[in-house]
């Protein structure tokens, strides 16, 4: 997006976006019979922006920074049998952008601005791999702001159930 007289306006632009990810693997311990660590970093950098052209004036600063990354960490520890068929798992996540507003809607997920923060705890069961109930609270952190964190205030309780045939 790229700011004009008529507000924020899409553009094209060539941006590079780098991700980097790390999966760890623990086996049975005292708190879990299984815990999986997940960690990823992501920056995106606009290179270049196409200008947009508007009553004979053009436009090509960006509404967003040109520089942004954010990190998401989650553990997921879990447990077989835990009543006779059920399988749980406790998936805890917690992710954050560091800096900047990404100039591409979604490249975090849902972070959307420098600060903003989210969490989430949930317990997911699982009936002899067929039937998984999940319920999860997904936080999030910080005060809202209407341009840099809109959506502080949107804590929610999710519930998914899922049958595979």
């Amino acid at each position: 997006l790229v700011d004009s007289p008529l507000g924020s306006v899409a553009t094209r632009a060539d941006a590079t976006q780098a991700n980097l990810s790390a999966i760890y693997l623990l086996g049975p311990r005292w708190f879990s019979e299984q815990t999986t660590f997940l960690a990823e970093v992501s920056s995106l950098h606009v290179n270049s922006v196409d200008a947009f052209g508007f009553a004979g004036d053009r436009y090509d600063e960006l509404t967003n920074d040109r520089n942004s990354w954010a990190y998401q960490l989650m553990v997921i520890p879990s447990w077989n049998n835990v009543i006779e068929n059920w399988d749980m798992t406790l998936p805890v996540s917690f992710a954050q952008q560091v800096k900047g507003a990404a100039a591409v809607a979604g490249a975090f997920g849902g972070l959307v601005g420098q600060g903003d923060k989210r969490m989430s705890v949930g317990i997911t069961g699982k009936y002899l791999n067929n039937l998984e109930l999940d319920l999860t609270y997904n936080g999030f952190l910080g005060s809202a702001d209407l341009e840099k964190r809109p959506l502080a205030d949107r804590d929610y309780l999710a519930f998914a159930a899922k049958y595979s045939f």
